[in-house]
């Protein structure tokens, strides 16, 4: 059973729908009065909310029917609807700030919090205590009102006054200036709550502080008396002192000071003993100036390590040598060699190596392959004269894939009885380039 009384505000921050008219409200029990928290609620309290975004000042009430947890100041609860009919506004608890309290009695009258001690409008707080009123004269069994009867005779005793009936919305505020201010009240108020008592660490000792030392008090000196006559006779002297302990202090070095030189004596006549020898070795002397160059020595019989040999020489072949040299300074191969690769049929080797100049002959009209060149030098270059046979006319059927053609297309011999002359140009990558056929007169 709830608590007597017991009523706070009650900020309701979220709302679900679980049919058949129930709800489920969960919210933060707030209040400052008689600290009221989330345990202090029962089955049969009543929470009022405000729908004050989508209906300004519409109000429902609604029952708790299960307290699903309490802890602290959080509440969750089950609810429905407390009045006849359906809710007003969206139909369902709102969000924001409401008021949970309990019904008292049979009356079921609540027990509302008051603006003054929460956050609650004074929309809701009216429309709280318009509810109380509500229960109280239903509860009294207050009917409607019977036909009025006859008028009584005059002077009659003056009836009881009737119930008052419920306070009507607050009108607006009227204008008119501020009244003066009331005497002063001659009742004290309620004591308020006394706040927790604490009490605050002790602080640090302060530092100790010697205060200066107080001024030396003496008396006035008094005057000084006249000087004596000084005195003509010399006291006794008086008993020497004993000696003093060793000073452990070390006194300043003196100076070195070096005496003049004395004079030279004379030579002396003996001879001192040799020293030892100096395990020093002195500085090297100065390089004397060379000596004149002697006379040729007689010739060597020892024969010279062979020299480094110097590069090939690029000049035309002396005479009775072979034609076939590389150029020394390039290393290709120079004019100066024909080879001839006789009578072919079938297929043709070019050895570029054997070259630079080449000459073959055809035996047939049967086409012949040339194939790749091998042992090709970038920058080489020369001819190939192809000479047709006697009869019938002989053709190049294909070319390797490292000929290039000038025109674009296979060079075209000649006709039967004569040759052709194709110059040639090595690329780099093994490409060789070729021309198209000169012809040049027939053969013997």
């Amino acid at each position: 059973m709830a608590q007597f009384l017991f009523q706070a505000q009650l900020n309701i921050t979220d709302v679900e729908d679980l049919g058949s008219g129930v709800f489920r409200v969960n919210g933060t029990v707030i209040d400052f009065v008689s600290y009221w928290d989330a345990s202090a609620a029962s089955v049969g309290d009543l929470i009022f909310d405000e729908d004050a975004s989508f209906y300004p000042g519409t109000v429902n009430c609604w029952r708790v029917t299960e307290i699903l947890s309490a802890v602290g100041q959080n509440l969750s609860v089950r609810v429905v609807y407390n009045e006849t009919g359906l809710p007003a506004g969206v139909g369902q608890p709102m969000f924001g700030v409401g008021a949970v309290c309990a019904a008292i009695g049979s009356y079921k009258v609540s027990q509302g919090p008051a603006p003054a001690w929460t956050n609650i409008s004074t929309t809701l707080q009216n429309a709280i205590m318009n509810y109380d009123r509500r229960g109280i004269g239903n509860n009294l069994g207050v009917g409607s009102t019977g036909p009025m009867g006859p008028t009584g005779a005059a002077g009659g005793p003056t009836g009881a006054t009737g119930v008052t009936g419920p306070t009507g919305r607050t009108g607006p505020t009227g204008a008119g200036s501020t009244g003066p201010t009331g005497a002063a009240s001659v009742v004290t108020g309620p004591t308020g709550v006394a706040g927790a008592s604490s009490t605050g660490a002790t602080g640090p000792t302060g530092p100790e502080v010697t205060g200066p030392t107080g001024v030396a008090g003496y008396g006035a000196t008094g005057n000084t008396g006249p000087t004596g006559a000084d005195s003509t006779v010399t006291g006794p002297t008086g008993n020497t002192g004993p000696t003093g302990a060793d000073s452990i202090v070390t006194g300043p070095t003196g100076a070195s000071l070096t005496g003049n030189t004395g004079p030279t004596g004379a030579d002396s006549v003996v001879t001192g003993p040799t020293g030892a020898a100096s395990v020093v070795t002195g500085p090297t002397g100065w390089t004397g100036v060379t000596g004149n160059t002697g006379p040729t020595g007689a010739a060597s019989t020892v024969t010279g390590p062979t020299g480094v040999t110097g590069a090939t020489g690029s000049g035309p072949a002396a005479s009775g040598y072979s034609s076939e040299f590389l150029n020394g300074s390039t290393g290709l191969y120079v004019a100066g060699k024909i080879t001839n690769l006789g009578t072919v049929t079938g297929t043709v080797d070019i050895n570029m190596r054997n070259g630079p100049d080449f000459v073959l002959t055809f035996t047939s009209a049967t086409p012949c392959t040339i194939n790749n060149p091998t042992n090709t030098t970038p920058g080489q270059s020369g001819v190939i004269k192809m000479i047709q046979p006697a009869s019938g006319t002989a053709v190049a059927g294909s070319w390797g894939t490292d000929w290039y053609y000038v025109a674009g297309s296979p060079p075209v011999l000649s006709g039967v009885g004569k040759y052709d002359l194709l110059g040639f140009w090595v690329d780099e990558g093994s490409k060789v380039w070729v021309s198209n056929a000169i012809p040049d007169g027939r053969h013997s």
